[in-house]
């Protein structure tokens, strides 16, 4: 298992150092391999970052930690650059970037990496997993080994898994209970043949759309919803378009940081280390943030008028059987190591 940061050093950076705003105008050039354990004195880096969340969602909060954290921990000497809200493209836009060098470090879903293969969608099987935890605990024992292993020949590694909550449900049109109440709804899904196939077996109508143009996509009525955690949901205020929200819990919203295989060999140790340690605070920030921020975006829907609806016990397994079928047909095709893996 890898190093955790220590809480208490995290925690410190985090109420002393995170500020609003977005990252600093860079003259420098990019950062050029250190050949010494130690940064050379006037030696500087820049790191760019991107990412689709806002700047103050729970995944920009972090990213912003994180630029604190590196930037005063290297004296200065390496500058990170942030780029929010998918200024830089949608999240398998800059993947892409990353993989050509034009971009250095993106957070993205799992299932962006359907392209490189079906066993990295595992992680969004639908109602795999019944809490962040179980999933926390699957990714430290051997699953992100494992998704490192399996990227090898992309040339890209990742380097932690956020984590921003369980996936609901919100619309435009009613409350939803079951499978019965989710016919006829055009519901956003991520350009994922794992999420358009089990939209479409709880019996909606799925729409592959890029995050960025969900909003006015909802705004405008060419679709009636989207699935996203509470959190999200109101930090880009879709749910000022949308009167109903229902928790599913169908899958964890999960963001996974990318960046190409080797790219810390291109610092000093000193530089390194901090940033290694820098990305492991950034991970481990939103495992602890998540809980509150949920409670806080449910507060905010509820005084908005939002109808919320969480499922009982026997609606969930209704859900659940629903998409038995697609969880049986995405497991065949990603092959039974991984599903060992998790203990599945």
């Amino acid at each position: 298992m890898k190093k955790i940061v220590s809480l208490a050093l995290a925690l410190a950076m985090i109420l002393s150092l995170v500020a609003c705003g977005g990252g600093k105008t860079s003259t420098a050039a990019s950062a050029n391999p250190g050949t010494s354990s130690a940064a050379p004195a006037d030696e500087h880096y820049v790191i760019k970052m991107g990412q689709a969340d806002t700047q103050d969602s729970l995944l920009g909060t972090a990213f912003e930690a994180f630029k604190e954290y590196v930037e005063t921990n290297t004296n200065g000497k390496v500058e990170v650059q942030l780029f929010h809200n998918a200024v830089m493209g949608g999240e398998s836009e800059m993947l892409s970037s990353v993989q050509m060098g034009t971009l250095d470090i993106c957070s993205g879903e799992a299932a962006v990496l359907s392209q490189f293969g079906d066993q990295f969608g595992v992680i969004n099987i639908p109602f795999l997993f019944r809490s962040e935890d179980e999933l926390h605990q699957v990714w430290e024992n051997g699953l992100e080994e494992y998704y490192n292993k399996e990227l090898a020949s992309q040339k890209l590694e990742v380097r932690g898994m956020a984590t921003l909550g369980g996936r609901g449900l919100s619309n435009s049109k009613r409350d939803v209970h079951t499978p019965d109440d989710m016919k006829g709804l055009k519901i956003r899904v991520m350009e994922s043949p794992l999420f358009i196939d089990t939209f479409t077996a709880m019996g909606a109508n799925p729409t592959p759309m890029s995050f960025s143009e969900v909003y006015t996509g909802l705004q405008q009525g060419t679709i009636d919803g989207q699935d996203n955690p509470a959190n999200i949901t109101v930090s880009v205020k879709f749910y000022e378009v949308q009167p109903y929200y229902t928790f599913l819990g169908h899958t964890y919203c999960n963001s996974l940081t990318y960046m190409r295989a080797g790219y810390l060999d291109k610092f000093p140790e000193d530089i390194a280390a901090v940033i290694a340690d820098g990305l492991e605070m950034l991970e481990h920030k939103t495992w602890e943030d998540t809980a509150a921020a949920e409670e806080a975006a449910y507060d905010t829907m509820i005084k908005a008028g939002v109808s919320i609806t969480r499922l009982t016990d026997e609606e969930y397994e209704m859900f659940k059987a629903s998409v038995a079928d697609v969880a049986d047909k995405y497991r065949a095709a990603m092959g039974e190591e991984v599903f060992q893996i998790i203990g599945k």
